[in-house]
């Protein structure tokens, strides 16, 4: 599947010999009809197809097949997708002179990447908005862990004098009781 479509790419891009990209592109199409699987790729035929037949100025298929492309259901990255091929029908009218429906195409592919645009966006503050969350939550928790070892260390000294306290006491009772019991 791989090689008819690179050598469409190669002679439509490269070589400008559009027969032989579109034999290939064609020869594509067919193998992946034989095997249908990733609608994405199917699409992404079609679209080549379009702008081959555009490239030789054959609007009337470049049109066909870009509504193919256009129609066809795709799983994951639509919009990026979508944006593509409006970019390509809006060309694509005005290469035949319909303004109108370049302008509309064009339109459409604008509010498509304002839309992407505008996700992209969400997504980097939502990134940025956990990474603000995480980076609190590591300083309360060292804020935390701080408080519990001065409380460790307070509770520690305390015991320590408690201990101290009580070593010194008992010892000041038992010298006591053994000086009271040498002057009897």
């Amino acid at each position: 599947m791989a090689l008819p479509v690179f050598f469409s790419k190669i002679y439509s891009l490269l070589k400008k010999d559009f027969d032989s990209a579109l034999f290939y592109n064609k020869k594509a199409i067919k193998i992946y009809n034989e095997n249908p699987n990733d609608t994405k790729l199917l699409s992404y035929l079609y679209n080549n197809q379009a702008r081959i037949h555009q490239s030789k100025q054959n609007y009337k298929d470049a049109l066909a097949y870009y509504q193919k492309a256009d129609s066809i259901e795709i799983k994951g990255n639509i919009g990026a997708t979508k944006r593509i091929y409006y970019a390509n029908l809006s060309s694509l009218y005005e290469s035949m002179g319909d303004y109108k429906n370049a302008y509309n195409y064009l339109k459409k592919e604008k509010i498509i990447n304002d839309s992407i645009e505008q996700s992209e966006q969400n997504i980097a503050l939502s990134d940025i908005q956990t990474k603000y969350e995480t980076e609190k939550k590591e300083k309360e928790n060292i804020l935390l862990k701080t408080d519990l070892k001065k409380k460790k260390q307070t509770q520690f000294i305390l015991w320590l004098g408690i201990i101290s306290s009580i070593i010194i006491g008992t010892t000041i009772s038992l010298l006591i009781a053994k000086n009271a019991k040498k002057k009897r």
